[in-house]
């Protein structure tokens, strides 16, 4: 992603947090950018697109501040704290996109946000999972679904009352006491005899249905030629050889064997376009990835 994308992404957020969805408006988003309106066209074609772009990043953002929580090197119980306590006050920070993105657009979510949804929903829920496992070990491997669901519905419930603006919630206080009742909800388990309810089967099957809604390769490359293609035709003067690389590039992915050599051959003409830069690096991961 480069800069003018960023730039456009939070002031979207801002606003979208203050007006909603449909009180937004691309000209709003341009002047609060400082960055033209064909320009803002240019790098998401319309509003639907511009929101689930604002929604993939700020968890991105989100995510890489979890993420940086394991560079600390901490005991695994105060990791796991921190980490869901970078998520609350992310939450948090961001109320207003999450509860009017929720309120103004949710009846009405697209298809493609609804997949980015869930792909984010099951992120989070590995997080937890991976957290109570590193802080209770392999002997409540079996209740780790339902431990990691359990901690998920208290800490929402008390962001819902932050929300209401009801209570000032020391948030870090709040994760380490919901921690606790871990503590005494594992014990409880520990000495029952009852079966888990969410098993790894039932998991297995959810997962399944989530990876449903991923983009596959194609559906990535396509995006992403699209972006280029774009940036190459909105220039005064097109260049030729960016042309010929595109075309190049769809004639090979029509094909029945994809070579990755020919396809890496014609991104390297893009070297010099900076403004494609990111949408060529995602084109060459996936190609690397799937087609070698």
């Amino acid at each position: 992603m480069n800069d003018k994308e960023t730039v456009i992404l939070e002031e979207a957020i801002k606003l979208f947090s203050v007006k909603g969805f449909a009180g937004t408006s691309i000209q709003e988003i341009s002047k609060e950018s400082g960055i033209a309106k064909g320009t803002v066209y240019l790098h998401f074609q319309s509003k639907e697109q511009l929101i689930i772009a604002a929604y993939d990043y700020y968890f991105d953002q989100m995510f890489a501040q979890i993420e940086k929580v394991k560079e600390k090197k901490l005991e695994a119980r105060e990791q796991f704290i921190e980490q869901i306590t970078v998520f609350f006050e992310s939450v948090i920070a961001h109320q207003e996109f999450i509860v009017l993105q929720a309120n103004d657009y949710g009846a009405s979510l697209n298809e493609s946000l609804k997949k980015l949804a869930l792909q984010k929903q099951r992120e989070i829920s590995e997080i937890f999972i991976e957290g109570i496992v590193n802080i209770y070990g392999p002997d409540i491997m079996s209740y780790r679904y339902d431990l990691a669901t359990m901690l998920e519905g208290m800490l929402r419930s008390y962001m819902r009352l932050v929300f209401l603006g009801e209570q000032r919630l020391d948030l870090r206080h709040v994760v380490s006491y919901l921690v606790n009742r871990i503590d005494d909800l594992v014990k409880g388990l520990k000495e029952s005899t009852e079966a888990p309810i969410l098993t790894e089967l039932q998991m297995k099957h959810v997962r399944q249905k989530v990876d449903t809604y991923k983009e596959n390769p194609s559906e990535i490359i396509a995006r992403n030629l699209e972006k280029i293609k774009n940036i190459v035709q909105q220039s005064t003067h097109p260049n030729e050889s960016y042309l010929i690389s595109l075309q190049v590039i769809e004639e090979e992915l029509a094909s029945k064997y994809p070579r990755a050599p020919v396809i890496e051959g014609m991104l390297s003409n893009f070297k010099t376009l900076k403004q494609a830069k990111g949408y060529v690096q995602e084109i060459k991961t996936v190609v690397k990835s799937d087609f070698t």
